[in-house]
């Protein structure tokens, strides 16, 4: 009996320390932040027509490569699970349905649908923005958008969480046969 539970708990140590060493190396593969422009800053966080977002959402976007309006337009254009995919799994519990990649999505999708990005998305055509019915498409669409992006999160780690047991399983196989 005794030789069961220590099997098991010896099981539970070697799970722990897969998931410390996953989480170890995830962290430190995280992208560097890149700088970007006080203009764009001020595009990002207080422009009338931007998508007013906090800094610690700038923060995130900088950390995944976002460092001017090409790069805006084409990170908003992707699906959530596109954004999130190069999120270290330990930082995704951050990530809540009110975080401000639902307000860069929704801003996105707006652009697209009022065709108010140019043919290269490097350029917003802000002149065209009508500010009342983006601020009507954000309040219709926030609700949805939250529960995709969490939706979307929930995925992720349930994913990240399936491949660690499924290398842990596939070790433990090996183990059993050598």
């Amino acid at each position: 009996m005794a030789s069961i539970a220590d099997s098991t708990e010896t099981e539970g140590q070697a799970l722990f320390q897969r998931f410390t060493e996953l989480f170890d190396s995830e962290s430190e593969d995280e992208a560097e932040e890149v700088e970007i422009t006080e203009e764009f800053s001020d595009f990002l966080t207080i422009a009338t027509k931007g998508p007013k977002l906090d800094e610690g959402t700038v923060n995130f976007l900088c950390a995944q490569g976002v460092s001017g309006v090409r790069s805006f337009i084409l990170y908003a254009k992707q699906s959530f699970e596109e954004m999130i995919s190069p999120v270290p799994t330990v930082r995704l519990t951050e990530i809540g349905r009110n975080h401000g990649l639902r307000d860069v999505k929704i801003y996105g999708d707006y652009l697209s649908l009022h065709d108010l990005i140019d043919a290269n998305s490097t350029n917003i055509h802000f002149d065209s923005l009508d500010l009342e019915s983006y601020q009507l498409y954000f309040r219709s669409h926030r609700r949805g958008a939250g529960e995709a992006l969490q939706a979307a999160v929930a995925l992720a780690i349930v994913l990240s969480m399936y491949r660690l047991l499924k290398s842990v399983n596939l070790d433990k196989a090996d183990t059993l046969k050598g």
